[in-house]
């Protein structure tokens, strides 16, 4: 746990405490008064304070929140009006465990025990004094006040919503280890991110996982087709999607107004970022058909680079191609035609506009909340793109709508091998049934019919081969029958179209 930085102020009746956890979770933040103690939790922060006097929770009472600021203001009544509280700027004094209060004149010995002494002896004493004096024993973890930040020692590795946040991990790291991909994120720039995630990509790329999806796209019982039947409410429902809910407006009432001054560089960032998270958002939806699930946290994250990563994209087509490359490699289901569908599913959002793109970071924002530790991210990113995107520009989002119906990314883009993978499907098909041929034309010794038995034996991976030549390689081929998609259905793909006509001329 984190000790937040804190300062105290008073008046003649009440004590005001103001704690500073820019990265809290809001949702389940808790306040502890009993008398002098006083404990603030929400994580990963945990403040525990010995007050010099005691205090209460009154009419006058109050807790707020300020979002700009991540400041928490708690004000608390005196328990006695008019009494002076001394070294409220004694910050190592108040954080003392509760059994020492501040100003008292008691002192404590040690105790000294005998260990292994005589049992009746110690019956005869009064039993153990161990379990005696337990309950006044103070199991609290020591707390070390949060020092603020140095710019001295700003590395320059900046990251977050228009890269305004650094040296955030290095406190966060040991509390939430696992939250991102990126390894020493306050050390690592911008520049060295992209090929460690291409490196990480490449290495946690299954074939087996990929070719086992690629035949169960096929069974029409299987989940897997399921999911690439289903239609989301931005294809169902468009104008109903593209209208706020009141939990909707509710929950944008607490975010602050604030205007962003960004470079040309800069914004060109922020609306690429959203592509990031629309593919990542679209791609759940879809495989939970709308109904979400107690992993949707993860993998929205896992998908979007920009999260995971870090990264900061500059071209539509290095954001739209490591979204697709991460779709193959990390979540349950990974199909080329699925993740080209998740692909047309962000192109039909942003052509609803800003309403619908702001639906969409809002329940990304309510899923962090209650998925820990996500709710950083929640600080880090998405709460200031659900602020700045109700002030985005309408004609630069229909730009980057318009631009990704126009792309049509390939296989081969991928750097996945994904069409070696299906021209071995190929070779492998054209393999069996020429040893279905042998067999059915003559009988063979006993030898021969051995090695055909353990050819045949392979007939199962061949079968998931065969299923390669008819997926065809054109992203664009699976665009949606939603109005809001354009050109991206006239577009073709040359590769897929030469591994058909090979196969057509093997079947031959």
């Amino acid at each position: 746990m984190l000790t937040p930085r804190f300062e105290l102020t008073q008046t003649d009746n009440d004590i005001v405490i103001t704690i500073h956890a820019p990265y809290a979770n809001i949702a389940d933040t808790e306040v502890f008064v009993h008398e002098n103690d006083v404990r603030f939790h929400a994580a990963p922060y945990y403040l525990r304070l010995n007050l010099p006097g005691p205090v209460e929770e009154n009419d006058g009472s109050r807790a707020s929140y300020d979002a700009d600021s991540g400041d928490f203001t708690i004000k608390l009544g005196k328990m006695v009006p008019g009494q002076l509280f001394p070294d409220l700027d004694m910050i190592t004094t108040l954080l003392a465990p509760s059994g020492v209060h501040v100003g008292s004149s008691k002192k404590f010995s040690p105790e000294i025990s005998i260990v292994g002494g005589d049992d009746a002896q110690s019956d005869e004493d009064g039993g153990n004094q161990d379990d005696s004096d337990g309950d006044e024993n103070d199991w609290f973890v020591e707390q070390v006040p949060e020092k603020e930040d140095d710019p001295e020692l700003f590395s320059g590795v900046s990251y977050g919503f228009l890269n305004s946040k650094h040296s955030v991990f290095s406190k966060l790291e040991a509390e939430f280890p696992d939250l991102i991909d990126l390894p020493n994120p306050d050390s690592t720039p911008q520049s060295e991110r992209e090929k460690l995630q291409g490196e990480h990509e490449l290495m946690s790329f299954n074939e087996g996982h990929y070719l086992a999806d690629l035949l169960e796209a096929h069974d029409k019982d299987s989940s897997l087709h399921s999911v690439l039947a289903y239609r989301g409410p931005w294809e169902r429902e468009p104008e109903q999607f593209r209208t706020l809910t009141e939990e909707d407006l509710n929950s944008l009432k607490d975010f602050p107004n604030k205007e962003y001054l960004m470079e040309e560089k800069e914004a060109i960032g922020c609306y690429l970022g959203i592509v990031d998270l629309l593919f990542a958002y679209a791609y759940d939806q879809r495989t939970t058909e709308g109904e979400g699930t107690v992993e949707s946290g993860w993998t929205m994250t896992k998908l979007s680079p920009m999260l995971s990563w870090l990264r900061t994209f500059s071209s539509l087509d290095s954001v739209v191609i490591s979204c697709l490359r991460r779709s193959l490699c990390y979540p349950l289901y990974r199909h080329w035609k699925l993740s080209c569908k998740v692909l047309n599913d962000t192109r039909c959002i942003l052509h609803l506009g800003k309403a619908a793109i702001l639906k969409c970071l809002l329940q990304i924002h309510s899923i962090f909340n209650g998925s820990e530790p996500r709710y950083v991210l929640n600080q880090l990113y998405i709460k200031d793109y659900c602020i700045w995107i109700q002030k985005a520009s309408k004609n630069r989002i229909n730009s980057l709508a318009e631009a990704l119906d126009k792309f049509s990314p390939k296989k081969k883009d991928l750097g996945l091998s994904l069409e070696e993978l299906e021209h071995l499907a190929i070779e492998a098909q054209l393999g069996t049934k020429k040893v279905d041929e042998n067999v059915s034309k003559s009988k063979k010794s006993d030898k021969n019919v051995a090695n055909v038995e353990q050819r045949l034996a392979k007939m199962t991976m061949s079968e998931v081969f065969e299923e390669a030549v008819s997926d065809s390689d054109d992203s664009s081929s699976y665009s949606s029958s939603s109005e809001y998609a354009t050109s991206s259905s006239e577009e073709t793909d040359d590769d897929s179209d030469s591994s058909a006509s090979e196969s057509d001329s093997a079947s031959s």
